[in-house]
């Protein structure tokens, strides 16, 4: 019989680069006189390929917990009962990929450690889908006339020029 529920779920489905998305974990204690002991998670983006996606390359800000005094192993979740952890994570330059029509997509997921009856225990979470948009690297240069006159309105010349692999539009 299963005692513990975990689930990984995330606030969208696809995102631009630089543009964050939130992740919320949420583990149910189902044993009625266990605590689940030193409860440790570590979110993870893995690649299509399985492959995990180096810690530099997104930017992982925890929002909270409850139920909970923390999630970093040294706190326990009593007997039947639940918690929630939240993180925002933004993703950096370049996981967007080149292909500003499809993305790339990679999967987050928890990977959670805990000891209950004395017993450790490691599992994670299924991935949760997630596709990456390149962004757009805008820049603006701005022209002035080259005689303004106090007084008198003038025309300001804007030229955009985007150099990132998203679409600006």
């Amino acid at each position: 019989s299963v005692y513990e529920i975990v689930k990984l779920t995330l606030n969208q489905t696809a995102t631009i680069e630089r543009q964050a998305f939130d992740a919320t974990l949420r583990i149910s204690n189902g044993y009625p006189s266990y605590s689940l002991q030193n409860v440790n998670v570590q979110i993870v983006l893995t690649d299509e390929d399985g492959a995990e996606v180096p810690s530099g390359m997104y930017v992982l800000r925890p929002l909270g917990v409850t139920g909970i005094a923390s999630l970093d192993g040294t706190a326990s979740l009593p007997a039947a009962s639940s918690l929630t952890g939240q993180w925002q994570i933004i993703p950096m330059n370049g996981l967007g990929g080149n292909d500003p029509e499809n993305g790339s997509k990679y999967y987050a997921a928890a990977r959670i450690t805990y000891y209950v009856n004395g017993k450790f225990v490691e599992t994670s979470t299924e991935g949760v889908e997630i596709t990456i948009y390149p962004q757009p690297q805008v820049t603006l240069n701005y022209y002035v006339p080259h005689k303004i006159l106090s007084g008198v309105p003038f025309r300001l010349g804007v030229n955009a020029v985007n150099n990132g692999l998203g679409w600006a539009r």
